[in-house]
């Protein structure tokens, strides 16, 4: 799934007032989550980076089928925050937060974990 559907998809279901670059930026933002709750937490490509997108052309880090709900709530909840429409961000927040589990899920199965970073480590 790429950007430019995901914005498409969320101005013909919600429109708005926010640029792309607004959008874009709310993306990158949870991309970054993403990346560091489920990437980074799971076995990975060795010098592995999150890059934020500058294009809307580039690939979500969430695929098919788990994607376009996630992005299309998490953007729903952005806009109605800036609009300062408490209960549309709260219901869509509710909906986000559903599907980003069924994805966090599905990923956690499917992917081996990495050890945890010890806490105490570092003991004197």
């Amino acid at each position: 799934m790429t950007i430019a559907e995901v914005l498409t998809r969320i101005d013909s279901i919600e429109p708005n007032q926010y640029s792309q670059s607004d959008k874009l930026e709310w993306l990158n933002r949870l991309e970054g989550q993403i990346f560091d709750e489920l990437i980074l937490t799971h076995e990975h490509e060795p010098d592995i980076e999150f890059e934020p997108h500058t294009e809307t052309t580039d690939e979500l880090l969430v695929p098919w089928p788990y994607g376009g709900e996630v992005y299309e709530y998490y953007l729903k909840a952005m806009i109605a925050a800036a609009n300062h429409e408490n209960v549309k961000y709260n219901t869509a927040m509710a909906l986000f937060n559903a599907a980003y589990s069924r994805y966090s899920s599905t990923y956690n199965r499917n992917h081996v974990p990495l050890p945890p970073f010890p806490k105490n480590r570092l003991r004197f």
